[in-house]
């Protein structure tokens, strides 16, 4: 899944990335495909922007092969799945939930295979979760990732460690009590120093610090009410210097 440029990016060749697995993701967003892509600021944006890559990097993709599979099946549709995508023009004529189902199942499979080309740990354990910064953003002149993707055997470090003692704390009908409080800070100040521990080991080949950035589109209805937001592409790029996205796009000088 190849990334065109937020202006134009030339990446160095032969620049493969690193085998840890905790690493910035920014997202540069477009009005319904017109103008230029500008990066989101926010955390509420990012974290919208975050649930819908994570939904797609999580997605079964054999469960929801099944999925569509037997509603083309209740739909009375004769092609099979393979047959289907294969068939734009087919796609175009079914049912509006069947044409949402296709695309989100083609987009996880876009989405799963780029990471999985570049980040080992996804490949070997494909599951993926977001933290989140509410310090982040430009800060005197630099900037401060708002949102950190981990992949792999790191989600599962960063769930048992810092995120499931407080649902097993909620469960026990605990919420509001101390031992709720101590936990939530443990998740903001030792799972945030895990988070950017981890991160210092996602690298180029070449020894750079690798981020990843995600280009959408919003969806708008003909009345013109927000209806989504579609993937472009992604790629990874440096962390910092001339070829990195807010260097190129001259949010940082």
């Amino acid at each position: 899944m190849q990334i065109n440029s937020v202006q134009k990016y030339s990446i160095p060749q032969n620049n493969n990335i690193g085998f840890k697995s905790v690493y910035p993701i920014y997202h540069w967003l477009a009005e319904g495909g017109k103008g230029s892509y500008a990066p989101v600021m926010t955390e509420d944006l990012t974290r919208t922007l975050g649930r819908k890559m994570v939904k797609y990097m999580n997605t079964n993709l054999s469960k929801k092969a099944q999925e569509i599979t037997e509603t083309l099946r209740k739909e009375n549709i004769q092609s099979n799945l393979r047959e289907v995508l294969n068939m734009p023009e087919l796609i175009s004529k079914l049912p509006k939930q069947l044409q949402k189902m296709i695309a989100e199942f083609n987009m996880s499979k876009r989405v799963k295979l780029y990471l999985s080309r570049n980040d080992a740990d996804f490949l070997s354990d494909p599951v993926a979760r977001v933290f989140y910064n509410p310090n982040g953003g430009i800060k005197d002149g630099r900037k401060v990732p708002i949102a950190y993707l981990m992949t792999g055997k790191d989600v599962r470090i960063f769930e048992d460690n810092y995120a499931k003692p407080i649902g097993k704390t909620l469960a026990k009908g605990l919420k509001g009590s101390a031992e709720e409080k101590i936990l939530k800070t443990n998740y903001w100040q030792q799972g945030y120093n895990f988070i950017k521990n981890r991160r210092k080991s996602f690298k180029f080949s070449s020894g750079e610090p690798a981020e990843l950035h995600v280009k959408l589109e919003t969806v708008r209805a003909k009345t013109g009410n927000l209806k989504g937001y579609n993937v472009v592409n992604m790629k990874y790029f440096p962390q910092d210097g001339l070829e990195n996205p807010f260097v190129l796009s001259e949010w940082i000088k």
